[in-house]
């Protein structure tokens, strides 16, 4: 499959590491320029571009004719141009069990509330902010101690990294994401 990775940091780096690992033709990575995955890429040689910005889309005319988008930690959003434009759509992962905690303090947000149990889901990309279809979702006690930060290293990432590789591995064995847990949230 054609695959366009968009994210960061280390969940953004795993993505694109699965995504060749699975045979798959990466023909664009998008990540701000100082960032880890846009070093990676860049190093493979593949085609690489900085986001515009967090406040501007990511537009059609930044992504070629592919199969799937692939966010991983890509706190940008897509224009509705560019959600058609892949045959498959484009999916990302979130860590929270949606449609609890949507946005970029999912993760404290829980844990403010005292929250014990802690999840993530991959997710079709719509127009809204961490509203799409629900197709994957696993979860995780929270243990004493933990804050954002060491739950996501311990148990958030890794947990986006098997989702996203699973929902992938489903769309290109059956050619279709897994049927929707829950549609728009």
């Amino acid at each position: 499959m054609k695959v366009v990775v968009i994210g960061q940091k280390w969940l953004g780096v795993q993505a694109l590491e699965m995504a060749l690992n699975g045979g798959h033709d990466v023909v664009k990575v998008i990540a701000p320029e100082s960032d880890r995955l846009n070093t990676n890429a860049t190093s493979k040689g593949l085609a690489v571009s900085a986001p515009p910005s967090q406040q501007a889309p990511v537009t059609a005319l930044d992504v070629p004719d592919c199969d799937v988008i692939i966010c991983a930690h890509a706190h940008v959003k897509l224009a509705p141009c560019t959600l058609l434009k892949p045959r498959h759509g484009a999916i990302g992962y979130h860590p929270s069990l949606l449609p609890l905690y949507r946005g970029k303090n999912a993760i404290a947000d829980a844990l403010k509330e005292h929250q014990k149990i802690i999840g993530g889901s991959v997710y079709l990309l719509d127009d809204g902010w961490d509203t799409g279809p629900v197709l994957l979702q696993d979860w995780s006690f929270v243990q004493d101690g933990d804050d954002a930060a060491s739950i996501w290293r311990r148990v958030l990432a890794p947990m986006g990294l098997e989702l996203l590789e699973r929902a992938v591995f489903h769309l290109e064995a059956f050619g279709h994401w897994p049927e929707a847990q829950m549609q728009r949230t």
